[in-house]
């Protein structure tokens, strides 16, 4: 039979990736194929009216087993009822802080909007996302409905969907470049 001899030499990537030099075409042209990366998503500082569902416990095992086959607790009628109720009051030019202040209930689990931090629309309820998307800053949306209850989200600020500049991320974008040419 046939043989082969050879040996192996490792090039650690690290030890070469200093020594590459590294152009300003070459750093335009990794940013410009990689903007997705660099692009930082809308981000919103949201202020909610809310009012919490009530939960039963689940009166049968296929209620804990499908728990989407639940009946709606009667209360939540009423609840879905002073969330539509407090939007009338907004619509008809009452101070969102003043309802709020007034009205909101303490929502809390995983699904609960958060407030008072800038947040990802992304990263809200699925149910939320829609109206947290086209909302601008100082709008109001109807009463949207989750798991835990039902709100009213006001956006305070926004940050829009951009992409990073150049000039912010150039250090990543040149690490990349370094590591792809070594």
């Amino acid at each position: 039979g046939k043989s082969v001899e050879y040996t192996v030499v490792e090039f650690p990537i690290d030890e070469y990736a200093a020594k590459v030099d590294v152009t300003n075409d070459d750093l335009t042209e990794v940013y410009e194929s990689s903007a997705k990366q660099f692009t930082e998503p809308r981000q919103v500082l949201l202020k909610r009216i809310a009012f919490a569902k009530e939960k039963a416990a689940p009166s049968s095992l296929e209620e804990m087993m499908n728990p989407e086959k639940k009946a709606e607790e009667p209360g939540n009628e009423a609840k879905k009822g002073k969330a539509e109720a407090a939007l009338k009051r907004l619509k008809d030019g009452e101070d969102f802080e003043k309802v709020r202040s007034e009205t909101t209930e303490n929502v809390t689990g995983a699904e609960a909007v958060a407030e008072g931090a800038w947040v990802t629309v992304s990263s809200l309820d699925p149910k939320l996302k829609p109206a947290a998307q086209k909302l601008q800053k100082g709008e109001f949306s109807s009463v949207l409905e989750t798991d835990a209850g039902f709100f009213i989200i006001r956006i305070e600020d926004l940050k829009p969907q951009r992409v990073k500049p150049l000039d912010e991320v150039k250090a990543e974008v040149e690490a990349i470049v370094r590591k792809n040419l070594a």
